[in-house]
């Protein structure tokens, strides 16, 4: 691909990519089979040696798992599409209108559109400055906790989000995988904080958990 073949300016010449984790194309047993076998292949997401996992996978998983998750996906899925979807093209025409000049594409990890074919089409067009931005907190967020006691410190520790094992969006796509909540739901982790098992929270105590792109919540014990 050459410059003659792509003029581009600085003005015109840049697009922006919202990527997701991903959605089946559809609330069948096909579309989740093909979704979850690009999925489950992923070694981020299992981590076990190939030669245990692929029997697994192909002569169980992939088997008996797309029927039961179908029929899941069948129960909040809507007009525009998986709700993944259908906020992903939402988020994209909100920041378009906001950046008329710049085109906004979504694209994702896994399944339709996949990443190589949003990147590779928008080349085609001659957009040749992509901005990627994932539609995720970075790994790098770091979550901090202070337990206050009579005006200082009596407890500190903190970590980040690459610590997790799965990714806040990996958990919130297996939570709906199999379950429908018409309503909205809640989904917790822990910090992997904790104090000594020497340590007891007394009346009074200050409890500040601070997550810098959020801020600060704190509770005080009563």
């Amino acid at each position: 691909m050459t410059a003659e073949a792509h003029p581009f300016h600085l003005s015109d010449g840049v697009a922006v990519v919202l990527v997701n984790l991903g959605t089946p194309d559809a609330p069948e047993p096909e579309a989740v089979r093909r979704y979850l076998g690009e999925f489950l292949t992923d070694r981020r997401v299992v981590e076990l040696p190939s030669l245990l996992w692929r029997p697994i996978l192909y002569g169980f998983v992939l088997r008996t798992r797309p029927r039961k998750s179908a029929h899941a996906y069948k129960q909040v899925w809507t007009e525009e599409g998986s709700p993944l979807a259908a906020i992903g093209k939402r988020q994209a025409a909100v920041l378009g209108k906001r950046m008329p000049d710049i085109p906004v594409g979504l694209a994702m990890r896994y399944g339709n559109p996949g990443i190589e074919s949003v990147l590779g089409r928008l080349a085609s067009e001659g957009y040749m400055r992509i901005l990627v931005a994932p539609d995720m907190p970075p790994p790098s967020t770091e979550i901090r906790i202070e337990i206050r006691r009579n005006g200082s410190a009596a407890f500190e520790g903190k970590t980040a989000l690459d610590r997790l094992k799965r990714s806040p969006k990996s958990l919130v796509e297996w939570l709906w995988r199999d379950n429908s909540f018409p309503s909205g739901c809640f989904l917790s982790t822990g910090t992997g904080i904790v104090p000594a098992d020497s340590f007891t929270l007394q009346p009074g105590d200050e409890v500040r958990i601070t997550i810098d792109p959020i801020g600060t919540l704190t509770n005080t014990v009563a």
